[in-house]
């Protein structure tokens, strides 16, 4: 869920019409339309969104409609994205949270758990176009293990990598099951990330400047300075400026943090079997 999908949190913010409390807090069913246009309706209590409610981002032309718990999307719950994209299923703290399913625009769809708003834990992934099912063990969106059934019967059961089959498996067709590996032909070499190329560069541009001697200032130069000055002599003032008014309110967002994968990519692959076929009853 991307940062632009976070509701309202604010207390008593934009046009509400509904019940209060003693305190003057929403309290009851009621409709708030927030100043950038989004709209909930639903449930309050004490100044909070709790039992159910539709929310709709006005920008986004998202819409939720499901339980909430402490201002939160919590329990039960189906979002419709703006492209067609839908997912039915439990949410905890406004993610996408135990078992539930998500439907694409193409008709593909997983179904299963769910872990800070990807496919982790036990489920399947149906292909649409291919007629072609996988369920097993997914880990972040994406199968590490388990089996994919193909249109005709047959099956493979093992390993994956990136979604696609790999390492250690099994064929299993007609009734006779082939032992075997998928391994990688000729592997792309090894990528080297941004942040070694970005730490290489800084360490070339400190020691180019360490080489360069200052040359001696012309007058121009000083009087740039003497701007300069001034100019940072105003910046203060208004700082002094800003330091009279009231702190602005953030947001405190939360990152997802995930353990760094592999880019997605097509595989090119060969399968290489071990021993000979055998019966499955045998």
């Amino acid at each position: 869920m991307s940062d632009d999908e976070s509701e309202q949190p604010i207390l008593n913010i934009g046009t509400y019409t509904g019940p209060r409390n003693e305190l003057g807090e929403r309290h009851g069913r009621g409709r708030c339309v927030f100043p950038n246009k989004d709209v909930y309706v639903g449930d309050y209590e004490n100044g909070l969104r709790n039992g159910s409610g539709t929310y709709r981002w006005a920008y986004l032309g998202v819409k939720y409609k499901g339980e909430y718990k402490n201002g939160a999307r919590n329990g039960y719950g189906t979002m419709n994205y703006t492209n067609g994209t839908v997912y039915e299923g439990n949410w905890v703290d406004s993610k996408r949270e135990g078992n539930g399913k998500i439907t694409y625009p193409n008709l593909d769809y997983y179904s299963g758990e769910f872990h800070n708003g990807l496919p982790h834990g036990k489920g399947e992934y149906y292909y649409k176009s291919c007629d072609v099912k996988v369920k097993g063990q997914f880990e972040y969106g994406r199968i590490v293990f388990g089996e994919m059934i193909l249109r005709d019967g047959s099956k493979y059961e093992g390993e994956f990598r990136l979604n696609q089959p790999f390492g250690k498996g099994a064929w299993i067709v007609n009734g006779w099951k082939q032992d075997g590996s998928y391994i990688e032909i000729n592997p792309p070499p090894k990528e080297v990330d941004d942040e070694d190329i970005d730490e290489e560069a800084e360490e070339r541009e400190e020691a180019e400047e360490e080489q360069i001697e200052d040359p001696e200032k012309s007058i121009e130069e000083e009087a740039d300075e003497e701007a300069g000055e001034e100019k940072k002599e105003d910046m203060a003032t208004d700082r002094n400026l800003q330091n009279l008014l009231p702190p602005k309110r953030k947001r405190k967002t939360i990152k997802m943090v995930l353990p760094k994968m592999e880019p997605l990519r097509t595989l090119k692959l060969k399968w290489v079997p071990r021993g000979l076929p055998v019966p499955i009853n045998a």
